[in-house]
């Protein structure tokens, strides 16, 4: 009855790592995917911050920041900001 148990319980451990010879890799399709972002510790201290990116491909991507101050203390003169971007991803 111990070598039932004991083979039943080694059978099952080793089961997930008898497939590990397959070759395939999943595809993760990641072209033209969209974000759009809101910065909320800027909103905590007085600003507006949103960001959209449009991912490209794997490897790159473009986007656009925008940031509004409502706060006279966290822009300091600064009415708005617009900032265009490329990222690479490596």
């Amino acid at each position: 009855m111990k070598k039932l148990i004991l083979l039943s319980v080694l059978s099952i451990c080793i089961a997930p790592f008898c497939f590990s010879q397959e070759t395939k890799t999943p595809q993760i399709e990641t072209q033209n995917v969209n974000e759009l972002k809101i910065n909320a510790l800027f909103l905590i201290l007085g600003a507006f911050d949103l960001t959209y990116e449009r991912t490209l491909n794997e490897e790159s991507g473009l986007g656009i920041t925008v940031f509004l101050p409502f706060d006279d203390e966290v822009g300091e003169g600064i009415n708005y900001f617009i900032s265009p971007y490329y990222r690479f991803y490596f």
